[in-house]
């Protein structure tokens, strides 16, 4: 099967361009021609990003995802009653039980499972935009950029584990593909571009041309290492300039040549 997933979507009005972003995941067993939605995804975001609402009330996230049930959320979130956001409980709250709406992901398959890392999401401004108890705004005028470093992972697109939060440097536009090295399995990420996940100091955005290597070792890529940092003598890889938006190839190796070499081409 073919399976397509999230992004944003382009609302044109007078006053500015607004993106929403999406996590559905639509699927395609006959090449493309046909598709069929797997799950809609989310409008809340996952544990890590709700937004903190009023600090001495001690509540969560924004007033129209409060939740008594899990049918009270939409798609893919559940009605929070013991998840951990930091040191607080999320109780009373809708939560994606996925990957959040994103943009500029990266996805990859190996064996029984898809994965997705990065991408750029739209994160509300916590004490900051407040409504009484709760956060308030929208993703767009109340929101800032906020760079993933996340990994998740599924076997059917509907059902997600999350690997980890801290794999790499958060980015978007960057590429990942999986590739064996010495008999090894590995997912790769390679450059993509990122920033300061700070509100108050977003600083300048970062273009990378590093490449960030996990084992697949029992399909868990949770431990990430920079492939081409100084301790490995600069690495050939560090030759091409930092990009992002860029497509990524790979040449498998045959019987007779059984070095794998990856191509790169610039869309930015």
């Amino acid at each position: 099967d073919i399976y397509g997933q999230g992004n944003s979507e382009q609302l044109f009005t007078t006053q500015r361009e607004v993106s929403v972003y999406k996590s559905d995941v639509w699927s395609s067993s006959d090449g493309g021609i046909s598709w069929t939605l797997v799950t809609p995804g989310c409008h809340a975001p996952q544990a890590s990003l709700i937004a903190d609402g009023n600090e001495v009330e001690q509540k969560h996230g924004i007033e129209r995802q409060q939740c008594t049930k899990d049918s009270d959320c939409y798609g893919n979130e559940v009605c929070g009653t013991s998840g951990l956001k930091g040191t607080k409980l999320l109780i009373g709250v809708c939560v994606c039980s996925m990957w959040t709406p994103r943009e500029q992901h990266a996805v990859a398959a190996y064996g029984d499972y898809m994965y997705v890392s990065g991408g750029y999401a739209s994160r509300l401004f916590s004490f900051h935009t407040n409504c009484g108890p709760y956060a308030c705004g929208d993703t767009d005028a109340s929101a800032y950029r906020y760079y993933l470093s996340d990994i998740w992972r599924s076997k059917d697109g509907n059902i997600w584990d999350l690997v980890t939060e801290v794999s790499f440097p958060g980015r978007g536009g960057h590429q990942m593909l999986a590739l064996t090295f010495n008999s090894q399995p590995f997912l790769w990420v390679i450059g993509g571009r990122g920033g300061s996940n700070s509100f108050e100091n977003q600083g300048e955005l970062v273009y990378y041309n590093d490449i960030w290597v996990a084992p697949l070792s029992g399909n868990f890529p949770r431990t990430w290492s920079l492939e081409n940092s100084s301790a490995n003598n600069g690495s050939l890889f560090s030759r091409w300039s930092p990009r992002t938006g860029h497509a990524v190839a790979l040449e498998a190796g045959t019987s007779s040549n059984q070095n794998t070499r990856t191509l790169f081409f610039t869309a930015d």
